[in-house]
């Protein structure tokens, strides 16, 4: 087939002078812009269709969503805006939107769209419907061989690539490690997350006790090395079935022999820890023989894939507590509130 004639031909055969060319593409381009701005201001709550809570969190709810003009499936991130500022969230919050957008590659959930109104922020994301890796968790008690092995290799690669653009993750656990359908797995919440400038320590105490690096608890300054820290963690819950700093008391030693000396290397003293020299020497280690790093991981038939009966199944997803569904309280957003996220 001949190819389709460029706007530049078209232009010319129709005997426009270059700079009639050029004034008419520039009238193209701020149509096309205040388009661009006149859709992303009238995008609201009303377009979504609200069908089910899938969490609760600290600032708000994530549900499934379907956009009621072509029926596509989302997962819906509300954040209160009184909670965000209360909670001295505003930054993180923004960070989490830049980063989502920034993020064009396979392992991190899709934002699709970010907007506001009087009361909320929202995030329209990607819906994975294969539950969360805590689920899958609670649900096997411990991972065989083959099952750690794979998600710890896709978390590897995962981190890797938030590393790539530049960011620390902060939060790894595995309730923000999200399976799709396939039982592939994918990077979500970034509300946490914190750009790493080059040669520099980030200072705020962010994560979550069971999974932080004890650097960042600390507050001696941290680098990318701290998730590193985290997949350990996350490595010994599956073979042992609970985090190995949950207990107030030293958990007895149940270590499964060919994951241990990956845990002990991950977990110690950043600069002693693997990873320092980057993603490569840890997928290096023995322990994973098996996994083939240079095929695509993504493409290769998971060890585990979800049972998803329709598209708007959430069995995969833990029951919410309805007590947890009603609103803190009415109150209404303060024009400060307000005034904090204009940028959003």
């Amino acid at each position: 087939h001949p190819e389709e004639p460029s706007a530049e031909d078209s232009e010319e055969e129709v005997g426009l002078s270059y700079e009639a060319q050029k004034q008419m593409r520039m009238m193209l381009y701020q149509k096309e812009s205040n388009y661009i701005r006149q859709m992303r201001a009238k995008m609201d709550k009303s377009m979504f269709k609200r069908i089910k809570t899938l969490g609760i969190g600290a600032f708000g709810e994530v549900c499934l969503a379907r956009k009621e003009d072509t029926g596509s499936l989302y997962a819906m991130k509300t954040l209160r805006k009184k909670d965000v500022l209360l909670r001295n969230q505003v930054a993180h919050v923004k960070a989490e939107r830049d980063i989502l957008a920034e993020a064009d590659n396979e392992w991190v959930v899709r934002l699709y769209y970010s907007f506001q109104d009087k009361e909320n922020l929202y995030f329209v994301m990607e819906y994975i419907p294969g539950g969360d890796m805590m689920s899958l968790l609670i649900r096997l008690g411990i991972f065989k061989e083959e099952l750690a092995q794979f998600y710890i290799a896709e978390l590897t690669c995962a981190v890797e690539s938030v590393h790539k653009m530049g960011f620390i993750h902060r939060d790894i656990k595995p309730d923000n490690i999200l399976i799709d359908r396939d039982g592939h797995i994918k990077l979500t919440d970034f509300g946490l997350k914190a750009r790493q400038h080059q040669r520099c320590l980030a200072h705020s105490l962010v994560g979550t006790p069971n999974y932080i690096a004890p650097e960042v608890l600390l507050r001696t300054g941290y680098t990318q090395l701290c998730d590193w820290w985290s997949v350990g963690v996350i490595l010994y819950e599956m073979v042992v079935g609970q985090p190995p700093f949950l207990a107030s008391t030293p958990l007895e030693t149940h270590r499964v022999s060919f994951a241990s000396d990956l845990i002990v290397k991950l977990c110690r003293d950043p600069e002693d820890r693997l990873g320092k020299n980057g993603a490569d020497e840890i997928k290096a280690h023995p322990f994973f023989k098996r996994i083939d790093f240079s095929s695509d991981l993504r493409q290769q038939v998971a060890p585990y894939v979800p049972t998803i009966a329709h598209s708007t199944d959430t069995s995969n997803f833990d029951p919410v507590d309805p007590e947890k569904l009603r609103s803190s309280n009415g109150e209404e957003p303060s024009l400060k509130c307000n005034t904090a996220v204009k940028q959003f």
